[in-house]
């Protein structure tokens, strides 16, 4: 009885600890995450000081766009941030530039049926060349009927959280009338995904939106707005987040008995909803050099000692330790290794980035978005045939936890299928409930002999058992009774 207790015990005490560890994991994760949040914050008023130096009229002019010096303080406003600088023209002469004709016969954009007739769906399509988000190559993103691009590699309910791409994101239902369609087109050097007459749900006497996003080859991202009948602040949220911005986030993986589950932590968002986003204006995000972008370790070496980039060889990445990619870079102790020279084989590097933003390729993309009558013959690829990978509903409603800073949410999902079977923790539980039961029984039996289950456990003690004797094949009894 005393071993079986003991033994119970002892298991108790490794689930509590287990269940310690992990909670103390996730509470060293939001403090380290605190830390460097608070660091990355830092850096980013320094860039921000410094950059309230610069012309705030540069951007204007790459796209050819004049504007008397009296009006860029009322019609451009740029705000510095820490992976992105965002540029708002107000001015609708000046958003109008910005604008995609997706009709124009040259275009050949693709109409998705399912998206332009349901509400808080979202599907994956495939680009034709690489964006760099964060810093980060994506190659495939999520379009969703709530007005904004999931940016996620992976795929969860709760995809209007973070990762995101929302040039205004709400609780739109494109089933509610034939006029509203979702729509967009790839040329090669830009995709563009359009909103057009879409209903806040069951708001339709309100009037429609609509909006575009595009994203650019050099990783600049613009939002476009045609119609927007009234002031965003007056969207209701209460049922579907309502947000203007970008955000991303990194997702760290830990077993839990043997069930592994995926806790998502947001490290940056842009809030763009104090915007006066109104008709014919534009928020343009200007990619600023990260060092996920640098992909060789001279150029990592090389790169701005304000973003603090590190070389690690066990992953052969370039990051300051706070990327979507902070899993393999904590897995492979990549935050104890301080390497201050690179390996023999990178010596020829030329030490030059190959990520690309800002200047270097602005004014070819930018021109694609001036002359929207342009296409290439990548366009081809958007026919009504277009084939899509995933088609899922979204939900709004997750296990979310609101936390302070820029890290808003932290979301667990526990995933059957990368872990174990629900069979299994079935029979797990079942197993516990048994052991809890069975040690409860000795416990009773133990303090009250005289019933009929203390009698059982007095005849049948261990002390009673004996073994198979030696000297002849007679077989002895399992137990006496003395």
């Amino acid at each position: 009885m005393l071993p079986m207790f003991s033994n119970f015990l002892v298991l108790v005490f490794l689930s509590t600890q287990l269940c310690s560890s992990q909670s103390f994991d996730a509470k060293f994760e939001k403090s380290t995450k605190s830390a460097d949040l608070k660091h990355k914050l830092a850096k980013a008023e320094l860039l921000r000081a410094e950059g309230s130096e610069t012309d705030e009229t540069e951007p204007i002019s790459v796209l050819g766009i004049t504007v008397p010096p009296e009006d860029v303080n009322d019609t451009v406003v740029i705000d510095h941030h820490t992976y992105y600088n965002s540029t708002f023209y107000s001015n609708p002469n000046e958003g109008k530039l910005f604008w995609r004709d997706l009709d124009s016969l040259s275009s050949n954009a693709y109409v998705h049926e399912m998206l332009s007739n349901s509400h808080r769906q979202a599907t994956t399509v495939e680009l034709t060349f690489d964006f760099p988000f964060y810093g980060h190559l994506l190659r495939n993103i999520t379009i969703a009927t709530g007005g904004f691009l999931y940016m996620g590699d992976y795929l969860h309910n709760w995809i209007a959280a973070t990762q995101y791409v929302a040039p205004l994101m709400a609780n739109f239902d494109t089933s509610q009338s034939a006029q509203s369609v979702i729509k967009f087109y790839d040329n090669g050097t830009a995709f563009t995904t359009e909103w057009r007459n879409v209903f806040i749900k069951d708001h339709m006497n309100d009037g429609s939106f609509t909006f575009q996003t595009t994203l650019l080859k050099n990783g600049d991202i613009i939002f476009a707005y045609k119609d927007i009948p009234y002031p965003i602040a007056n969207i209701s949220d209460a049922f579907h987040p309502v947000k203007v911005g970008i955000s991303d986030a990194y997702i760290l993986e830990r077993s839990i008995f043997f069930v592994r589950r995926k806790t998502i932590y947001e490290y940056h968002r842009i809030d763009m909803m104090k915007k006066p986003v109104s008709n014919n204006t534009v928020l343009y995000f200007t990619a600023l050099p990260s060092c996920p972008g640098y992909k060789d370790c001279s150029s990592c070496k090389n790169a701005d000692p304000k973003l603090e980039c590190s070389w690690c060889e066990a992953v052969k990445r370039c990051s300051d330790g706070i990327d979507r990619a902070r899993q393999s870079w904590v897995t492979h102790g990549c935050v104890l290794t301080k390497e201050t020279t690179c390996p023999a084989r990178d010596d020829t590097s030329t030490g030059n980035p190959s990520f690309i933003t800002g200047k270097e390729s602005e004014k070819s993309s930018n021109k694609d978005i001036t002359t929207p009558n342009s296409a290439s013959k990548s366009s081809s690829k958007y026919v009504s045939s277009f084939p899509y990978n995933m088609e899922s509903t979204y939900s709004v409603t997750g296990p979310s936890q609101k936390m302070a800073g820029p890290a808003h949410y932290v979301q667990e999902d526990i995933s059957g299928t990368s872990g174990v079977s629900a069979g299994a923790i079935i029979t797990i539980v079942v197993f516990l409930a048994a052991l809890v039961g069975a040690a409860m029984w000795v416990g009773y039996a133990y303090k009250f002999p005289q019933t009929p289950s203390g009698q059982f456990l007095i005849k049948y003690r261990p002390s009673q058992w004996t073994l198979r004797s030696k000297d002849d094949n007679a077989i002895s009894s399992n137990s006496r009774h003395l």
